[in-house]
């Protein structure tokens, strides 16, 4: 964004240290380093990631483990979680 390198999310392979897993930083110190997104919507994101159920507290991070086969609708809500960042990050810019 606006030359701006912002991930959204970033995976480990299973072999890393942190296990096969997908990771996201919601916060001032993770995507609101690179945009200006109100502290109410990384909340925002933050609650709704935990909500699905996918996601658990990682120190600052957020991780969703994907050492195990995703149910019906599991790998759908992780890419609408996505989405759903990718968007407010738009819309911040």
């Amino acid at each position: 964004m606006e030359g701006n390198h912002v991930a959204v999310c970033y995976g480990y392979p299973p072999a890393a240290v942190y296990r096969q897993s997908v990771y996201t930083n919601i916060g001032k110190a993770g995507i609101g380093t690179k945009v200006d997104v109100p502290e109410e919507k990384l909340h925002t994101l933050r609650e709704s990631a935990l909500a699905t159920g996918l996601f658990v507290p990682a120190n600052t991070e957020l991780k969703c483990l994907v050492d195990r086969e995703f149910m019906d609708g599991e790998v759908e809500e992780l890419i609408g979680w996505i989405r759903e960042v990718v968007e407010v990050v738009r819309q911040t810019t």
